[in-house]
């Protein structure tokens, strides 16, 4: 393994020693492709915020939440789309939870 290792490095650093313009001499010394974790890919969120309405209801909220895989959703105004608070995840299952048990 160290024999691998050392080879990796001695041919890695002669192949960025030398410096070059062309495209087509350097295509002979490939460099190793980072990998990227496929979760971290995957989990990666969108630019805009995903937004619901005070008006919508928990259900669809819900879905919402889930179908983006966001853990918050925005609530906005739905004229002026100005923040009026922020839902989480866990908000609607308490709601959802109180609603569900029976009144005593």
């Amino acid at each position: 393994m160290e024999d691998v290792l050392s080879s990796f490095s001695h041919s890695s650093s002669s192949a960025s020693s030398s410096s070059s313009s062309s495209d087509e001499e350097s295509s002979g010394g490939r460099r190793p492709r980072r990998l990227r974790s496929r979760s971290f890919s995957m989990g990666r969120r969108s630019e805009e915020p995903e937004v619901c309405h005070s008006g919508n209801s928990l259900v669809a909220v819900m879905v919402q939440a889930l179908a983006h895989r966001v853990s918050y959703l925005w609530v906005v105004d739905e004229d002026d789309y100005s923040l009026t608070g922020i839902v989480t995840f866990a908000d609607m299952l308490r709601v959802f939870r109180e609603q569900l048990q029976p009144s005593l």
